[in-house]
């Protein structure tokens, strides 16, 4: 799995790093820059507006670090769908 490049012509006017589909990760984690995760929108208190493929943002977690959170493609269900994903942020 990868983060997909924003395609949507929605997302015109939402700012994040432009290196983010090449970003390393497994099942739990993802190693960004200090340039990456400073460049990410910080959403710890809600939810972004428009779901797209690609859309990247940071989330705080109540008890624990930094996570990464994007939309992309549902792997388990119809083709088209867009689901919700997340991995605790390693800065490197």
């Amino acid at each position: 799995m990868n983060i997909p490049p924003i395609t949507d012509p929605f997302a015109k006017h939402w700012d994040q790093p432009d290196d983010m589909t090449s970003v390393v990760f497994d099942d739990k984690h993802v190693l960004l820059s200090h340039e990456q995760f400073i460049g990410l929108r910080d959403y710890s208190r809600s939810t972004p507006s428009g779901v797209y493929s690609g859309k990247c943002w940071k989330w705080k977690g109540t008890f624990s670090g930094w996570f990464l959170c994007w939309f992309g493609e549902e792997l388990e269900f119809p083709v088209g769908a867009i689901a919700r994903y997340s991995r605790e942020i390693i800065i490197v």
